[in-house]
């Protein structure tokens, strides 16, 4: 799921009650995303590393649970990582999420970690999955939804 909102856990909860409150529409389709509440300062750095980490414990729970019912060599990555308040240079506002076109080794050193395994699992070629073509507009939507396109 990470580094990917909505945040789950307590600081999300109640940084979203707040916002919500205040007027704000919080959500990835027909709100802002987080990363955008937390670049406009609506919620502190603090909050958005707190919300950030416990959705990761959250995430690292599951994670654990997996790895009790599979069998062989599993890796944890992501697909890259996240800004989190960090600023590019001393006067620059601080970032947020993954912005387009942005090469910081907090985006670009993705985690990659190997639990203790005995063994690999067999895998065996098969042949590709047919897919049907997706709605345009569906897709543009999603991708907006995970900060891709504005």
């Amino acid at each position: 799921m990470d580094p990917h909102g909505p945040h789950l856990g307590p600081t999300a909860e109640k940084y979203r009650e707040r916002l919500e409150a205040e007027g704000y529409k919080i959500g990835h389709v027909d709100g802002m995303i987080w990363s955008q509440v937390a670049s406009k300062g609506l919620i502190t750095q603090s909050e958005a590393q707190n919300a950030y980490a416990e959705t990761v414990q959250h995430v690292l729970d599951h994670v654990d649970n997996l790895l009790d019912v599979l069998t062989g060599k599993s890796v944890i990555t992501a697909d890259h990582g996240q800004m989190l308040g960090e600023r590019l240079t001393p006067i620059t506002p601080r970032v947020y999420g993954h912005p387009h076109n942005l090469h910081t080794s907090e985006l670009c050193v993705v985690p990659w970690f190997e639990p203790p395994f005995e063994s690999r699992r067999e895998t065996y070629p098969e042949d590709p999955v047919g897919y049907e073509t997706a709605d345009k507009e569906e897709v543009t939507e999603q991708l907006q939804a995970l900060g891709y396109v504005t």
